[in-house]
């Protein structure tokens, strides 16, 4: 039986992790050569500022991640971290200027369903991901689960966050949470739909 654990992120899980997000995104599709080096990027900006940056491990290699934002307490600080790694990728210009265009597509249609529905007792999911060959196995419900219980220790009482047509959407479906909107964009140069979401705690049962 596999060992499953959860523990904080590390700098050493940044390699496994990237080439994870790196297949499900296609951050290569920017650069063949930087796609691992801007999914890295991607996964620093995700962590830094975050409440929660947790890694799910499965008999010690890191296969998915958590990051969970906008709660009460400290923070993850990786400014630094995150400084020198968008100094490493600027020279690339074009191809990291079309990354980050694209990112703040992202955050604006974010944005926009966060201030229709996002209610301030719910924390929002900044990441949840997992690598192919560990899907399908109960995991995610266990990042879920894990993510449920870390917002609810500082009294938050659901997630907000959005996905988009490229990821597994059908599984916040599956795991209760409701679609409140959703925008078609332009990612890469493809039509990509975004959806917003919010998954509510249902109360614990003595």
């Amino acid at each position: 039986m596999a060992e499953i654990a959860i523990r904080d992120l590390q700098r050493s899980d940044y390699e496994v992790l990237s080439k994870i997000i790196d297949d499900e995104w296609r951050f290569n599709m920017y650069s063949k050569k930087y796609g691992q080096e801007i999914a890295t990027f991607y996964l620093i900006q995700c962590a830094n500022g975050s409440n929660v940056a947790k890694t799910l491990l499965v008999d010690g290699e890191p296969c998915g991640i958590l990051i969970l934002k906008e709660m009460p307490g400290e923070k993850v600080d990786l400014s630094e971290e995150y400084r020198n790694y968008k100094e490493s990728l600027e020279h690339l210009v074009d191809t990291f200027e079309q990354c980050e265009r694209d990112m703040d597509e992202f955050d604006r249609v974010y944005n926009e369903f966060a201030s229709k529905y996002k209610r301030p007792e719910w924390a929002e999911l900044g990441l949840l991901i997992l690598s192919d060959k560990h899907k399908g196995l109960g995991l995610g419900r266990r990042l879920i689960d894990e993510a449920r219980r870390c917002a609810s220790e500082r009294g938050m009482t659901g997630l907000f966050f959005y996905t988009d047509t490229d990821c597994n959407f059908g599984f916040y479906d599956h795991m209760g949470a409701v679609r409140i909107g959703q925008e078609d964009i332009i990612c890469v140069g493809e039509p990509l739909t975004v959806f917003g979401y919010y998954l509510e705690f249902k109360p614990s049962i003595e």
